[in-house]
């Protein structure tokens, strides 16, 4: 996945970088961990003060618009983000390891 940042503002009232990314993919849309573990490796940031805010496909491409805000501390963000969209991102980074085949009944 190359991404290249098309906008970048920071914001110094909320403590954070707002950052829209183009991201081009070859297949199936990736997923937010995988976004999310582009974004903090191009905006050199930590993935823990990331929050992916939306990915909008284009209609006919292979790519994406990417909003994301990159917060300055893991305070400011739990200041200002709602706790059930960090919890959202979470879990889904969680989901395939958690996500072991069942027995099956007899």
């Amino acid at each position: 996945m190359e991404m290249e940042i098309t906008s970048k503002k920071h914001n110094r009232l909320l403590s954070r970088t707002e950052v829209q990314v183009n991201l081009p993919y070859p297949a199936a849309t990736p997923s937010l961990p995988d976004v999310k573990k582009t974004v903090a490796h191009l905006t050199k940031s930590a993935e823990d003060v990331i929050i992916i805010r939306r990915v909008a496909n284009r209609y006919g491409e292979k790519s994406a618009l990417v909003t994301a805000y990159v917060y300055d501390s893991k305070e400011a963000m739990d200041k200002i983000e709602p706790k059930p969209r960090q919890k959202k991102v979470d879990a889904k980074a969680e989901t395939p390891a958690a996500a072991a085949p069942a027995p099956a009944a007899k």
